[in-house]
Parts: C-alpha cells; sequence; structure tokens
C-alpha cells in the first residue's frame, strides 16, 4: 500500500475514532479523584481559595447576608455555635416548607431563595436550598463552607461541611434531616466521611438537633434515623462552586473536554482512575499527528 494511502487510512481511522468517543464523551469524562488527606488537610490559603469561590459568585449577596445572620450568631464565639445558630435558624423558619421547590426558586440565587421562602410558606424547598442558604450565612460571617452531594442511586442528598479553624478541622452539617452536628464522646465534632465510616457499626455518637422551640439539644446516635445515603458507599462531590451558568457555559464544557479540570472533587475509597479520559487525550493527540503527517504528505507527494 503507497504510504500517501496509509496516511490517510491512519488520519481517517484517528478521525472516526475521535468522532464516537465525542458521541459518547460523558463516559471520558475527567474524574477529580481526591483522598482523604488532601480533603481534611488544615484549610491554609489555597483551601480557603479553592472553596472561596462559591462566596465570589455571590459576593454581592453578602453583606446583606451578613445583616440577617449578625442577630443570629451575635451570642456565640466559637464558629462551631455560630454555624449551629445559623442552622437552628434555618431549621426553624423553613422546615414546615419541605417538598419539591419550583424550578424559579432553584434557579435563584441564595438569599433570593431565602427571600422567596420567607415571603410564603407555600412555597417549598429540598435538601440543595437549605445547602445553598447556610454556605451564604456561613461565607457572610467568614467561615469556610463547602457544598457536598452525596451521589446515591436515584436519591442524591446535598449538605454541607464547615471549617472550624479552633480546631483545624471540618464538621459536617444537614440541615435538612436535622443533623445540626454530629459529636463523638470525647465532643469532637465529626466530618462527612468520619460519619460514613462510624455509622457501618454501633457508634456511641451524639447528635446536636434542632427542637420545636427553635432551641437545639443533644440526643443519641441511637435515637436518629439515618439516612441509606450515609450508610452507602456511594461516590461523594465536593463542589468547589455551584453556579450551573458558569458550569456549564460553552468555554467550561470545552475546557473540561479538553482538560484534566473540574468545578468540583470527588471522594470514593475505591477510585475506578481515569483510563478513558487519557485515552482520549491519546486519541485527540494522534489525531492532530495523523493530520499534519497527512498535510504534509500530500504536500510532498505533490513536488
Amino acid at each position: 500500500m503507497p504510504r500517501k494511502r496509509i496516511y490517510l487510512f491512519l488520519f481517517l481511522f484517528l478521525s472516526v475514532a475521535n468522532i464516537v468517543v465525542f458521541i459518547f464523551r460523558d463516559h471520558f469524562t475527567y474524574l477529580p479523584f481526591a483522598n482523604y488527606n488532601a480533603l481534611y488537610a488544615p484549610c491554609n490559603e489555597h483551601c480557603l481559595q479553592k472553596w472561596k469561590q462559591y462566596a465570589d459568585d455571590y459576593s454581592s449577596e453578602l453583606k446583606e447576608a451578613k445583616q440577617i445572620s449578625d442577630p443570629v450568631v451575635k451570642s456565640y464565639s466559637q464558629t462551631s455555635d455560630k454555624i449551629i445558630a445559623i442552622e437552628n435558624f434555618l431549621y426553624g423558619k423553613f422546615h414546615k416548607q419541605m417538598g419539591r421547590p419550583t424550578l424559579n426558586l432553584m434557579n435563584s440565587s441564595p438569599l433570593n431563595q431565602f427571600k422567596k421562602l420567607s415571603s410564603s410558606d407555600s412555597i417549598k424547598l429540598w435538601c440543595g436550598n437549605f445547602a445553598h442558604m447556610l454556605s451564604l450565612f456561613c461565607w457572610s460571617q467568614g467561615i469556610i463552607t463547602r457544598n457536598i452531594e452525596l451521589q446515591h442511586t436515584g436519591d442524591k442528598h446535598v449538605m454541607n461541611e464547615c471549617y472550624l479553624p479552633e480546631s483545624k478541622s471540618w464538621m459536617m452539617a444537614d440541615i435538612t434531616n436535622n443533623l445540626l452536628a454530629v459529636t463523638s464522646p470525647d465532643e469532637k465534632f465529626l466530618n462527612l466521611v468520619s460519619f460514613k465510616e462510624s455509622v457501618k457499626g454501633k457508634p456511641n455518637l451524639n447528635v446536636k438537633q434542632s427542637t420545636s422551640t427553635d432551641s437545639v439539644q443533644t440526643v443519641p446516635f441511637s435515637s436518629v434515623k439515618i439516612l441509606s445515603q450515609y450508610t452507602a458507599d456511594d461516590p461523594v462531590n465536593f463542589y468547589h462552586y455551584t453556579d450551573n451558568n458558569k458550569s456549564y457555559s460553552t468555554a467550561e464544557k470545552i475546557k473540561r473536554y479538553f482538560l484534566p479540570w473540574s468545578w468540583y472533587e470527588i471522594y470514593q475509597p475505591k477510585s475506578t482512575g481515569n483510563f478513558t479520559f487519557y485515552l482520549k487525550e491519546i486519541l485527540i493527540f494522534l489525531w492532530l499527528v495523523s493530520f499534519f503527517v497527512f498535510l504534509f504528505s500530500r504536500t510532498k507527494f505533490r513536488a
């Protein structure tokens, strides 16, 4: 077979391969796996800037959010107490409105979600709305907070973790299920992963909950119903930011297609790796090489 035909065959073969990859691109997406140490190390400047992207997207709302949350936290000096106070405040206002939210509410900013929900008790909310509002109000108080999604098959759940500078640790916060905080017998706050590991057995834990009188009580773990999302070994997504308009913009989609980049991190005890993504990268590189080789060969044979 003439060399020119070989170059053409390779170019066409790689073109078809890349088209197939593009059609099934969801199977070739980069998966940003992160290990426990990376997620739960003491939060330095890099860590702050990574999670602060959420607050930066709503920077215009932080001042008003602070005005709303200042009276809620004014009696507290410890970061954990401030977080629990904000959770208790949000749970007390909105837990009776649990239900499927409208698209209009879901597309609103966290502060506007708070205002709309406050304006009418007929407006419904779910876990994602609680998580967004908690993030906004915590950031307005200078508390590093991240939104987390438990990827349980058919029933995902969104909650938060907040950083405690006093202990250089993260504290899980699930307003939807009235798990304002979970503590060990020695009063240390558990993060999400440590909690998930604990519930596999019969842990001696305590749970802080909101009461019908808007106070906070501590109850034994054995008296609390725990969702299956916490007991399953499903992936957990930790979001740098949650603005879908930014995440799914054309520029961001192009960046994610060609680069090992994402707007969230995945915790999964047994990560599957990124073989398919790097296979896609190799196919793109080989296609580019074959394209220029084919062009060069055409020029050469013409000469």
